[in-house]
């Protein structure tokens, strides 16, 4: 998430811990929460996220796992490193290429995270239509595309499943186009330059949940 912070409420918990690596903005936000500091929270876009094996947090060690048992210890009062196993199945969830292990791990953790949200009868998590931390769509996804680069966008590849069906894309409110997924890809064409933001809602009419695994662009 991305989280402002008034200067005054910074200075008053004493700033970011700069001997943490993974973990300095989570330990700032408890710290902020345990002095009562008031949160707002603003329900649209404020920031982009890309997570993939050359980032920080997914290349992380076990000192990033250490961090977090941290937080829990201190900030929570738990006993046992109760997120681990969370941390471990998103860490799992972005890697593209897993080990036997890894895959067997993964599919016992994500049989053991289905199971407690049946248990506990929870609604999918849903962020503009994506299943939080997957690439689960339920009725119609909405995506920001700001873009930064010095070469304009020529246009969007959006990979999904299921293939060879029909999608309605919308862009900016419009009225929605259909497109084909042929082998599972749609390639529209489109045309921004740097400082743009392209904003757009992607639906699968004939499967209300579907999957969009990739997306990304051609330069021209």
């Amino acid at each position: 998430p991305a989280c402002f912070v008034r200067r005054k409420a910074y200075e008053e918990v004493g700033g970011v811990d700069s001997s943490l690596i993974y973990t300095m903005d989570w330990d700032l936000w408890c710290r902020l929460a345990r002095e009562e500091k008031r949160f707002l929270r603003v329900n649209e876009p404020m920031a982009a996220v890309r997570y993939y094996q050359g980032t920080k947090t997914l290349s992380g060690d076990k000192t990033r796992y250490e961090e977090i048992w941290r937080i829990q210890r201190i900030y929570g009062g738990f006993k046992i490193p109760t997120a681990w196993p969370g941390f471990y199945w998103f860490d799992l969830a972005c890697k593209d290429k897993k080990t036997f292990s890894e895959k067997v791990f993964f599919s016992l953790l994500q049989g053991a995270r289905l199971l407690k949200k049946k248990i506990e009868g929870s609604k999918p998590d849903l962020i503009y239509g994506f299943q939080r931390w997957e690439k689960k769509v339920f009725g119609a996804c909405m995506i920001q595309f700001p873009w930064y680069g010095e070469k304009a966008v020529r246009e969007i590849i959006l990979k999904m499943r299921p293939g060879e069906t029909t999608y309605l894309i919308s862009f900016a409110g419009s009225r929605p186009e259909a497109f084909i997924a042929k082998r599972g890809e749609i390639r529209m064409p489109v045309y921004f330059e740097k400082g743009s933001i392209v904003n757009f809602s992607v639906s699968c009419p004939s499967s209300p949940a579907w999957e969009l695994y990739k997306l990304s662009c051609e330069l021209g």
